[in-house]
């Protein structure tokens, strides 16, 4: 290397500077890239684009975090409800799922659900009951315990 910065440093000739130059940037590139290739992997590229990989039976469902309104535990099982109107029944803890989502958008009301904070219509807090409305007209229980999240 000490050897071509040495030539590169000599003004004599410009063009094999520059042919060197451009030998050792597309050599460099073309390292990067299959570096870059070779460590992605499939679910890595998935989250990468802004995508949820959720765990289904014999492999993943692939969606974005705006899709799915809300889950809902049912013992070791989990639903999940989506915009379209379709649901999962997964065999996995809300507890599990909770983790793969963004904190950011999803919040536990519940000790049985969590909600998609951008599906919030309506918040209701009264003495007899605490409730969240839902874009699909859903409406679940807010726990006295999660109060505190809506102030």
């Amino acid at each position: 290397m000490a050897a071509f910065n040495t030539l590169l440093n000599t003004d004599c000739n410009s063009q094999l500077n520059q042919s060197i130059m451009k030998v050792l940037k597309s050599n460099i590139n073309s390292q990067e890239r299959f570096l870059l290739k070779s460590e992605v992997t499939l679910p890595q590229a998935i989250k990468a684009s802004g995508r949820l990989m959720i765990p289904i039976p014999g492999g993943f469902c692939c969606c974005m975090s705006d899709e799915i309104l809300y889950m809902k535990a049912e013992s070791n099982y989990t639903e999940i409800y989506f915009t379209n109107g379709t649901k999962k029944l997964l065999s996995k803890t809300l507890r599990i799922l909770e983790d793969l989502l963004p904190a950011h958008k999803f919040f536990r009301v519940h000790k049985s659900y969590v909600v998609n904070a951008s599906h919030i219509i309506e918040v209701m807090m009264t003495m007899e009951t605490n409730v969240v409305k839902l874009s699909n007209g859903a409406t679940l229980p807010i726990s006295r315990e999660k109060k505190h999240l809506f102030y």
